[in-house]
C-alpha cells in the first residue's frame, strides 16, 4: 500500500467541503429555491461533490485496516466516488448547456445518449461491487484499479470535450459576451484529477471541483450584476465598469417606436416581449466584433468597429429589413419600429457620455421625424 498523508487528506476536503457550504449559505436567499435549469444542475453538483469530499478521507482511512465493516466501507465509498466522477462531469455538461443555451427544453438527442451511457457505466460500477471490473479490493483491504477503469477516464474525457464543444459553439452563433469563462471549470478540475491519478494517495480531485464550482458561482454572480434579466443583452452597468467600448469605433442608439402604446393597450407582458424581439433581432444583426447594450427602458445600443458612415447605414438597412420580415411573419396588432441615432466614436479623444448624448440627440430628431410622418400616432405615443 503506497504511504498517504491523512492529515494533508482531511484538510483538503474539509476546505472543499468548507467553500461549498459558505457559498450555499451565502446565496441561500436565491440560489437553493431557484427552479431554472442550470441552477438546479448546478445545485446538484454542488451537493454531489460536498459528499465526495466526505467520503474521500474515510476512504484512505479504512484503506489497508483489515476488517469487514472496513472492507465494505471502502467497496461502498470507492464506488461512490467513481461514479460521482461520472455524474460531476454529466452534470457539468448538462449546467453548461442549460446555462448557455436557456432553454426548459435542453436536452438534445446527443447529450441523450450521453445520458444513458452514463446510466449504464453507472450499473457496472454497481456491479463492480460483485465481479471486479473497474477495481477490486483486495484480501487486505487494500484498493487496486483494474484496466476497466480505462472505459471510465475515456467517458470523462469525451464529455469534458463535449461540454467545450458546447461552449465553442454557443460563442461562434449566439455572439454574446458571457461572464463564464469554461476555462475557470475545467483546467482546476483536470489538473486535480491527473494529479491525483498519476499520484495515488493525494486527495485533490474533489477539493478542486469544489474550487471550479466556486469560479461558477462568483461568473453567475457576474452576469446577474451586468447582464440584463429581461432581454438576455448586456445593461448598462456593464457599459460603465468595462472597458469593451474602448475597442469600439462607432455606435447606434435606438428606441422602440410606440412602446407606451404597446403598454398600454396590450399590456406589460407583450411589452416585455416585444423589449425581447426587439433584443433577439439587434443580437442578430450585431457584427461578431461588437456587442449590443439595454441602456435603460426601450433604448439600445449597438457598439461596433465599423469606422464609416455608409457601413453604419448598411447596419441600419439590416436591422429595417429584419423589422419588416418580423413584422410581416408575426400576427401582431401593432408594428415594431425603432428611430435610431448613428455616428462614429474615438475613445481617444471623445469620452463615452459624450458620445452616448451625441447619439441621442441624433436618435430622438430621428424620433420627431417619425411622428411628422406619422401624425395620427401622435395622441397614442
Amino acid at each position: 500500500m503506497d504511504t498517504v498523508n491523512l492529515e494533508a487528506i482531511y484538510t483538503s476536503n474539509i476546505f472543499g467541503i468548507a467553500i461549498l457550504l459558505m457559498s450555499f449559505y451565502c446565496l441561500r436567499s436565491t440560489f437553493m429555491h431557484s427552479k431554472r435549469a442550470d441552477i438546479k444542475n448546478l445545485r446538484s453538483l454542488m451537493i454531489l461533490t460536498i459528499i465526495a469530499c466526505i467520503v474521500d478521507p474515510i476512504v484512505f482511512t479504512v484503506d489497508g485496516h483489515p476488517g469487514k465493516i472496513y472492507k465494505v466501507l471502502n467497496i461502498l465509498g470507492n464506488t461512490y466516488l467513481c461514479i460521482g466522477t461520472i455524474w460531476m462531469i454529466m452534470l457539468w455538461t448538462m449546467f453548461l448547456k442549460s446555462h448557455l443555451i436557456g432553454s426548459a427544453n435542453v436536452v438534445s438527442v446527443s447529450l441523450k445518449r450521453i445520458q444513458v451511457m452514463a446510466s449504464a457505466i453507472t450499473g457496472f460500477y454497481l456491479l463492480n461491487m460483485f465481479f471486479p471490473i473497474f477495481f477490486y479490493i483486495d484480501a487486505n483491504n487494500v484498493y487496486h484499479r483494474k484496466h476497466g477503469i480505462l472505459v471510465s477516464i475515456f467517458f470523462v474525457f469525451l464529455l469534458l470535450m463535449y461540454s467545450i464543444r458546447i461552449y465553442i459553439s454557443y460563442k461562434q452563433y449566439k455572439k454574446r459576451i458571457r461572464f463564464f469563462p469554461i476555462a475557470g471549470f475545467l483546467v482546476p478540475v483536470s489538473a486535480g484529477y491527473t494529479f491525483q491519478m498519476l499520484n495515488y494517495g493525494t486527495s485533490l480531485c474533489w477539493p478542486a471541483v469544489a474550487v471550479s464550482l466556486l469560479g461558477c458561482l462568483l461568473s453567475l454572480q457576474n452576469e446577474a450584476a451586468y447582464i440584463d434579466s429581461l432581454t438576455g443583452l448586456l445593461n448598462r452597468s456593464f457599459l460603465y465598469n468595462s472597458s469593451y467600448y474602448r475597442d469600439m469605433h462607432s455606435g447606434i442608439m435606438m428606441d422602440v417606436n410606440m412602446f407606451k402604446f404597446i403598454n398600454d393597450n396590450y399590456g406589460h407582458i407583450e411589452g416585455d416581449l416585444a423589449l425581447q424581439n426587439v433584443a433577439h433581432i439587434l443580437q442578430n444583426i450585431t457584427p461578431e466584433d461588437g456587442f449590443v447594450v439595454r441602456y435603460a427602458g426601450d433604448e439600445f445600443i449597438i457598439f461596433t468597429k465599423l469606422q464609416d458612415k455608409e457601413a453604419l447605414e448598411a447596419l441600419i438597412d439590416k436591422l429595417i429589413e429584419q423589422l419588416e420580415n418580423y413584422n410581416r411573419t408575426n400576427n401582431k396588432q401593432y408594428e415594431l419600429s425603432l428611430s435610431y441615432g448613428i455616428g462614429t466614436f474615438d475613445p481617444s479623444s471623445e469620452d463615452i457620455d459624450h458620445f452616448i448624448s451625441k447619439l441621442d440627440s441624433r436618435m430622438y430628431a430621428h424620433k420627431t421625424e417619425f411622428y411628422e410622418q406619422h401624425s395620427e400616432l401622435i395622441r397614442r405615443h
